[in-house]
């Protein structure tokens, strides 16, 4: 299966290049970023000094190594750095941090040094390589040192809380583990954050097309992982697609109280019209032993006669253990994941969801023995799939379905007459590191599939897509 991650990424109907396959590459092993490149100097006008930010009460420092605000990482009395230099992407400060003064707001409010760094002019630069093989292999090289553009020290460096870019590229950036280490700014293909870290992406025709993005990362790290690898574990800056109307595959924003049902609807229109039958609903002899949720009634019923399509979800069930029999009414309220994967099949226009605690009666061990081998077909027979992928238990609900303060920001500013928007986490980051990528059982459910859409508090729910005909 191809996770194809469309995170704060707008896909256009049709438009998207078809892949070429190529035979697999040996990638160099990446070596560290000191040794890659002789770390750039700084120009005297790039990292400004106190007296070249407007001073008031309401302007403070942001620090890099406890991420509080009021000083900067070299006056900071933390006792240790990170360990981990991406954790801080997933952190509860962060998610708790500003996302910034918003789109409509002036840039004049730059401080000197962000006025200076010409953000535009870096994302337009022309690139050595296209896929993340090719990059790969430039850094192994130590062919990288052009690219990349140092802002400053970790432990001087200044952000400031009142000026926009300062807040973004202070949320981009990783955990430092030193006061010495260079902050850095390198751009990458949009593109190349679908491709994950399996460099699915072989080779596409047209790359112009694509845009490209904005990454913070750190010198001096000791970390042996392959270099698009860790350059992409966090977050990134896009302009919004609507001021590159001539680019695919550019920001765009994610509101925080409610999901796009137009862009899912969308999307998997285009599927229905455009793959392959290995991107459809598979049948199997075993579907009509299958009990479904019809969500208009809020009954356990027999899968229908007439043609039909259903949902399945995906979730962390916790310790709710209920037990419905074919009949059943689902009376009173559900766990928030459950009632919000009802709403969200309302919304799409559809009329069954099956969820394993309502479909499976949890009290005859018979009948769960046989819904247990019926469940490949189950997945693979949906019409799509909800994946509730930061969620602990049934409880945690569907983020941004409905406006929740659990959700991280999204991050912008106004650069240069351009907004600019934070991609969020890639969909293999978010994978890795929440609740439902550490289950045993997700795997089937999310390889059988034919199309699936994921709920996370690091994305919107209409934001990162699956589809299986990607690898064909």
């Amino acid at each position: 299966m191809f996770w194809c991650c469309f995170t704060t990424l707008r896909r256009p109907h049709d438009s998207l290049p078809q892949a070429r396959p190529l035979v697999a590459q040996s990638i160099s092993p990446i070596v560290q970023l000191d040794q890659i490149f002789p770390v750039p100097i700084l120009p005297g006008n790039m990292e400004p000094d106190s007296s070249s930010q407007k001073k008031n009460d309401k302007a403070k420092l942001l620090c890099l190594k406890c991420r509080n605000v009021g000083h900067n990482a070299s006056n900071c009395h933390a006792r240790n750095w990170a360990r981990d230099e991406s954790s801080w992407f997933l952190s509860e400060q962060r998610r708790s941090l500003s996302a910034g003064p918003g789109l409509a707001e002036s840039e004049k409010d730059l401080c000197k040094r962000c006025k200076d760094l010409d953000i535009l002019q870096l994302l337009q630069k022309d690139l050595a390589w296209e896929t993340t093989s090719d990059l790969n292999k430039i850094a192994a090289r130590g062919n990288l040192t052009d690219n990349f553009q140092s802002i400053g020290k970790v432990g001087t460096i200044e952000f400031w809380n009142n000026c926009p870019l300062c807040i973004c590229l202070f949320a981009i950036t990783p955990s430092p583990n030193s006061a010495t280490q260079d902050v850095l700014l390198i751009t990458d293909w949009s593109m190349n954050r679908l491709s994950g870290e399996t460099d699915t992406i072989k080779e596409l025709e047209g790359w112009s097309q694509f845009p490209k993005c904005l990454l913070v990362t750190l010198s001096a790290d000791s970390t042996s992982m392959e270099f698009n690898t860790r350059l992409h574990r966090g977050d990134a800056l896009c302009v919004l697609e609507e001021d590159y109307p001539d680019h695919v595959l550019g920001g765009r924003v994610i509101p925080r109280d409610h999901i796009q049902i137009s862009i899912i609807k969308d999307w998997l229109s285009s599927c229905d019209k455009l793959h392959t039958a290995k991107c459809r609903p598979v049948w199997t002899q075993k579907l009509p032993e299958v009990k479904l949720v019809d969500v208009s009634i809020r009954k356990i019923v027999s899968l229908p006669e007439s043609p039909f399509e259903y949902l399945a979800l995906s979730y962390v069930r916790g310790v709710f253990q209920p037990s419905f029999q074919l009949g059943s009414e689902l009376k009173g309220k559900l766990p928030q994941t459950i009632e919000d994967a009802i709403d969200l099949v309302q919304k799409l226009g559809k009329q069954y969801l099956w969820v394993d605690s309502l479909c499976i009666d949890q009290n005859d061990d018979k009948d769960k023995e046989k819904q247990i081998m019926t469940l490949k077909d189950i997945y693979s027979g949906s019409y799509a799939t909800t994946i509730a992928l930061s969620g602990k238990s049934a409880n945690s609900g569907l983020p941004r379905l409905k406006e929740s303060e659990n959700v991280f920001p999204q991050f912008n500013c106004r650069v240069g007459g351009k907004r600019l928007v934070g991609l969020m986490l890639t969909l293999s980051q978010q994978i890795w590191r929440a609740p439902w990528g550490q289950r045993a059982w997700t795997l089937q459910e999310a390889l059988l599939a034919p199309d699936v859409f994921s709920s996370a508090t690091t994305s919107s729910i209409s934001n990162v897509t699956v589809c299986s005909v990607a690898n064909h």
